[in-house]
């Protein structure tokens, strides 16, 4: 017992296979049918097996398969939907996508503990999503002579505590160093020693970033209980994340050799 809609598909015809019937009354009269007459029900059952293992066993649903299988394999390729990328456009855009959720990170971070007032001088690397910073000012670090991004990145500290210099000349009074670029304080080693003994960090968020404030030096244990000390770590021990950015640079470096 079926219904039109059920019988779709199937190649089933009435009376034959089976009984089909859409309204109410005639699917119960079947039904009755079905129930009191024994030869109509054998009948149909045999003809329905027979149907199926015709049209539906698993050998013949096999050769349909292969079958639609091999016009597929057979037919013209359709072109790419999509244009093919080189590896180096791959990581760029993966690296896009996680400095664009990590500047909006570094932005909820900051307005918990810099004035919107600020100036705050950003290791950015030349990428412009770490200048959002709500209402602060946002400077590139380190920058050439010419206030341009220093996009490469410098041989030597000494070109980068000039750039931090002129930066904090001209009014930059927080320095903030983007979880990323925390192996520059190792890599540049003066630079390590300067933001260790000559700022003093304000504020720290795992995987986030490090807020510095300029020409204040490092709290002392006598000074750690003071109101203005917040979340802080010491500079001298390297973190498991900051081995892991040096190595992300070396992978950098390697790759696009």
């Amino acid at each position: 017992m079926t219904t039109t809609i059920g019988a779709e598909g199937l190649d089933l015809i009435h009376e034959q296979h089976a009984l089909i019937a859409d309204e109410a009354t005639d699917f119960a009269m079947s039904i009755e049918r079905l129930l009191t007459d024994g030869s109509l029900w054998q009948r149909l059952a045999e003809n329905g097996r027979a149907l199926m293992l015709a049209t539906h066993s698993r050998d013949v649903a096999r050769r349909q398969f292969m079958t639609a299988l091999e016009a597929v394999q057979k037919a013209p390729p359709h072109p790419a939907v999509l244009p093919e990328i080189t590896a180096r456009d791959f990581f760029n855009r993966c690296d896009y996508s996680y400095l664009d959720r990590l500047s909006s990170q570094i932005q909820f971070f900051l307005a918990k503990c810099v004035p919107p007032d600020a100036t705050v001088i950003v290791l950015s690397g030349g990428h412009e999503q770490f200048l959002d910073l709500g209402g602060c000012s946002a400077w590139h670090f380190p920058q050439t002579e010419d206030s341009e991004p220093m996009l490469c990145t410098p041989r030597r500290s000494a070109e980068v505590l000039a750039s931090l210099e002129r930066l904090r000349q001209q009014g930059g009074n927080y320095l903030l160093i983007p979880f990323p670029y925390y192996w520059w304080l190792n890599h540049f080693p003066e630079f390590g020693t300067y933001v260790e003994n000559s700022c003093r960090l304000i504020a720290s968020k795992d995987e986030v970033g490090k807020i510095f404030l300029l020409n204040a030096p490092a709290l002392t244990l006598a000074t750690k209980g003071s109101p203005y000390f917040r979340i802080s770590s010491s500079l001298k021990r390297l973190h498991l994340r900051e081995l892991f950015g040096s190595a992300v640079r070396f992978l950098r470096r390697e790759m696009f050799r």
